[in-house]
């Protein structure tokens, strides 16, 4: 095993279990069985587990919840959104380079294009983000 663990080094698992948020569980940590139970049984299946987090703080993406709520179309367009934070993503850091290629001699015109094409990518951005 390496020495520093990141992305590249490891998988996850993740497990989202959805309850009614009321009435609340009689005891705090009914869910303590559940998370150890999963990784006995990876452990029984030959794989190290490392860690594991488990809480009642987590929420469903937007995706989750369309899909939890029947909502065919709402679901598609929340997937869509979420992939296109990367391109956006992308447009932005192309746009920062060609900045960059700006004389500092340049007249002003330039800049104040370049300001309107970073806040038009970064309104798009915040479309995308929203909800999440």
């Amino acid at each position: 095993m390496p020495e520093k663990l990141t992305h590249g080094t490891i998988r996850v698992w993740e497990c989202k279990l959805v309850i009614p948020a009321e009435p609340r569980p009689a005891h705090p940590h009914f869910d303590t069985p559940l998370k150890v139970g999963v990784e006995e049984i990876v452990r029984r299946h030959g794989v190290e587990v490392l860690c594991s987090f488990t809480g009642w703080g987590g929420q469903l993406s937007n995706v989750e919840l369309a899909v939890l709520n029947d909502d065919d179309d709402a679901a598609i367009e929340a997937a869509e959104q979420k992939y296109r934070l990367p391109a956006l993503i992308d447009k932005l850091v192309v746009a920062v380079e060609a900045s960059r290629d700006i004389p500092v001699d340049e007249p002003v015109g330039n800049a104040v294009l370049v300001t309107e094409e970073f806040a038009d990518i970064a309104r798009q951005i915040a479309d995308v983000t929203k909800g999440d």
